[in-house]
Parts: structure tokens; sequence; C-alpha cells
């Protein structure tokens, strides 16, 4: 009999259950995980400063020195004394390298610019109607703008080829 005592005691013995076994195993892998935690960790500073590495460099070899600037609007900004990062330049700047750089016909365009407007912007200043120049070309970037803000990329690109044409035929620059 005494036999049977102890048996019955054995089984209030919680055998191992489910929630023990998770509970135990949390044990384990939390031990486990610590110094993975620290080598992951490590591993993590590495990659983000290869991604920070990656960024700095795709910005500087994507961006040359002469496609920070939208020459008439900056000149235009200029002369009116806007700010050179406000919202026109902001947003024109944005749909050149977005949008229009993303076809072709849109970098052409944009090598067109870059090639003609500095020579444009010079004749603008020595002319002695500037300030009617600059009404216009402010106006057409107004409407540029709103066109943009509408996702009207087509009349925004249309609007600002057309008014650089009236400029070009203007001053003799065909």
């Amino acid at each position: 009999m005494a036999k049977r005592k102890n048996t019955p005691a054995k089984k209030t013995v919680p055998k191992k259950k489910p929630g023990i076994k998770k509970q135990t195993n949390k044990l384990k892998t939390k031990v486990a995980k610590k110094p993975l935690a620290k080598a992951s960790s490590a591993a993590k500073k590495v990659t983000a400063k290869k991604q920070s590495a990656k960024k700095t460099k795709s910005k500087t070899t994507r961006r040359k020195p002469e496609t920070l600037m939208c020459f008439l609007t900056t000149a235009c900004v200029d002369y009116y004394s806007l700010s050179d990062n406000g919202y026109e330049l902001n947003t024109l700047r944005n749909y050149r390298d977005t949008y229009l750089a993303s076809t072709t016909e849109g970098k052409k365009l944009i090598q067109d610019y870059y090639r003609v407007s500095p020579e444009i912007v010079e004749r603008i200043n020595s002319d002695k109607k500037k300030n009617t120049v600059y009404e216009y070309i402010y106006a057409q970037v107004k409407i540029s703008c709103s066109a943009i803000e509408d996702q009207k990329f087509l009349l925004a690109k249309r609007t600002y080829t057309n008014m650089v044409k009236t400029l070009m035929n203007k001053y003799d620059l065909n």
C-alpha cells in the first residue's frame, strides 16, 4: 500500500505540460538570442553605414551642379527676392528630377533648356523692359506649378516649354 500512496504523490507533480515547455523554451531562447542580438545590432550598424554611404553617393552622382538650377525660374525668383528653396523652385525642380528626367524626351528637353536658358537670362537682364518679362515668366511658372499640383504634368510641360520658346523667339535664339 505504501507504494500506491507514493504513486498518487508522484501524479500530483505536474508532468511537462505544453505551457511549461513554452516557458522554458522562452527562457532558453532569450538566453540564446542575447549574444545574437548584439551581433545583429552590430551588423545593423554596418548595414546602416553602408546604406547612408550609398545614399550620399547616389545624391552626388545623380545631381550635377548645373542641374541644381532652374535658370529662368531662379532668375525670376531672384528678381522678386523670393526664397531659393521656396514653393516655385522646389515644385519645378522636383517635377524636372522625377517626371521629366524619367523619359527620353524629358531628358532631351532638360538638355536643350540648359543649353539655351543661361543666354535667355542674360538677354532678359539687359532688356529695358525686364520687369514685364519677369512678370510673364512668373505668371507661367505659377500656371506650371498649379498644373503639377493637379497632376496635369503634360500641361505643366507644355506651359513651361511654350514660355521658353516664346523667350527664344523674343531674343532671337532659335
